[in-house]
């Protein structure tokens, strides 16, 4: 070839490259794919996206929700949340509906590691290429065989009523509660919230014996996990362990007298996820939603009204958490859907035990 045609057709080439440049720049850092364009021209023709279910519940978070995915996608739809069925029976439902050759009631699906891992099971949640849609989705947050993605942190620890419990004395570690000062002062739950967890750390043994002490000495009842106000009337001093921070953080921030600590011997992180059932009536808008809640907009929604994000995103509230117990030297332990892959029946063992430890059978 000509040298001089192959520097023009060489200078020709650079000047297209030096153009498209830029817009693969910001496709790369918004996270924009060519997958996720084609899934926001499907969601635009489905209008209505159906959140049934439980978790959370404020309807800030929705609405706050709806408007954000509009204005980043460009997009009109409604986005109908209706307070349902807690999450373990939401799920079953969903198996049943898929096993039956039904539509889901629901577009997507909100729920924890446990019940995720049951609806894999039984083969009822739609497998996405998520990392086609957004490669900007932490790798950690994607539940085995695309099922679902991660899109909040939860730390189980104890709650407590600040003007109750001294600095002093506010526990450090699970033995703690058994302080004879808190004797018939403690709230635990009566589905023994992640104890089974607390015994993949400090074993079997340990946790069976701090309950059967906590149940002889301290326990005063049995409450759901965010029945702050309990906490906050002085009803019950102190609570563990609980589901996560949450709505006692936001409390917290209002000035009521309660607060929230992680123990440094059972440092835990479980998540939430968000999948989309198989027969989803609205498939692209469950997909879209899915992907819209681990970004910014989303996350910062999400702990304004919930008090949660997910730990795995820098920069999250979540995040700089766990950083900070990193360098107390805590390391936090992560339960997920990888992680509880057949060990569930175990898990559920553990579980029953405690529960009936608690319930004093």
């Amino acid at each position: 070839m000509n040298k001089k045609i192959f520097l023009r057709r060489a200078g020709s080439l650079l000047a297209v490259l030096w153009f498209l440049l830029p817009v693969a720049i910001a496709d790369a850092q918004s996270g924009r794919t060519q997958a996720l364009d084609n899934l926001i021209k499907g969601a635009a023709s489905e209008g209505e996206l159906v959140m049934l279910g439980s978790g959370i519940d404020d309807p800030k978070a929705w609405s706050g929700w709806e408007k954000a995915m509009q204005a980043k996608y460009g997009i009109k739809f409604k986005l109908k949340f209706i307070r349902g069925p807690a999450m373990p029976q939401l799920a079953s439902r969903l198996i049943q509906e898929f096993k039956a050759g039904k539509p889901p009631t629901t577009d997507i699906y909100i729920g924890s590691e446990a019940h995720f891992l049951n609806l894999h099971r039984a083969g009822a949640l739609e497998s996405v290429n998520w990392n086609a849609l957004s490669p900007t989705i932490p790798g950690g947050a994607i539940a085995p065989d695309n099922i679902g993605i991660a899109f909040a942190s939860r730390m189980p620890g104890v709650v407590y009523n600040t003007k109750l419990v001294p600095k002093n004395k506010v526990p450090r570690v699970l033995n703690d509660l058994l302080d004879p000062q808190w004797k018939r002062k403690i709230a635990s739950t009566p589905y023994a919230a992640a104890f089974d967890r607390a015994a993949m750390i400090l074993s079997d043994e340990a946790v069976t014996r701090f309950l059967k002490e906590l149940v002889r000495e301290n326990l005063a009842g049995l409450i759901r996990c965010a029945e702050d106000e309990r906490i906050i009337s002085g009803e019950f001093t102190m609570m563990a362990l609980t589901c996560g921070a949450g709505q006692t953080d936001i409390l917290n921030a209002k000035g009521a007298p309660i607060a929230h600590v992680i123990l440094q011997d059972i440092p835990l992180i479980n998540y939430w996820y968000l999948g989309v059932p198989k027969n989803s009536p609205h498939p692209s808008l469950a997909k879209l939603f899915t992907v819209f809640m681990v970004t910014e907009e989303a996350q910062k929604i999400l702990w304004e009204t919930e008090a949660y994000d997910l730990h795995l995103i820098k920069g999250t509230n979540t995040y700089r958490l766990v950083e900070e117990l990193r360098r107390k030297g805590v390391e936090p332990r992560v339960f997920g859907v990888q992680e509880v892959v057949g060990r569930d029946k175990m898990f559920d063992t553990l579980r029953e035990k405690y529960q009936k430890i608690l319930l004093g059978k």
